[in-house]
C-alpha cells in the first residue's frame, strides 16, 4: 500500500487541478477503505486501542483532499455502525 500511496501523493503534487478534476480523492478513499477497515478488524476497541485507527489513517491522509477525508471517513463509521448504529 505505501507504493499506492506515493504515487497518489506524486499525481497530487505534481497535477494539482487534475488530481481535483479526475477525483482521484475518491479513487485513493475507494483505495483506502478496505485496508483500513481490515487493519481496524472487527475487534478494534477505540476506547482502550484510541491511537489505532491514527496509525492506520494517517499515510492516507496526504491523498485525501478535506473533502475525500470526510466522504471516506464517514463511509468507514456507516460500515462499522458508528452513525447511530443505522450503517447510513
Amino acid at each position: 500500500m505505501e507504493d499506492v500511496i506515493s504515487q497518489f501523493q506524486k499525481m497530487k503534487d505534481l497535477f494539482p487541478e487534475e488530481y481535483e478534476q479526475f477525483s482521484l480523492t475518491r479513487v485513493a478513499g475507494s483505495l483506502a477503505r478496505p485496508h483500513v477497515s481490515a487493519a481496524l478488524g472487527i475487534k478494534w476497541n477505540p476506547l482502550s486501542e484510541p491511537d489505532t485507527c491514527v496509525r492506520v489513517m494517517s499515510p492516507w491522509k496526504k491523498i485525501l483532499s478535506p473533502d475525500g477525508e470526510l466522504l471516506f471517513l464517514c463511509s468507514l463509521a456507516s460500515s462499522r455502525g458508528a452513525c447511530g448504529g443505522q450503517g447510513e
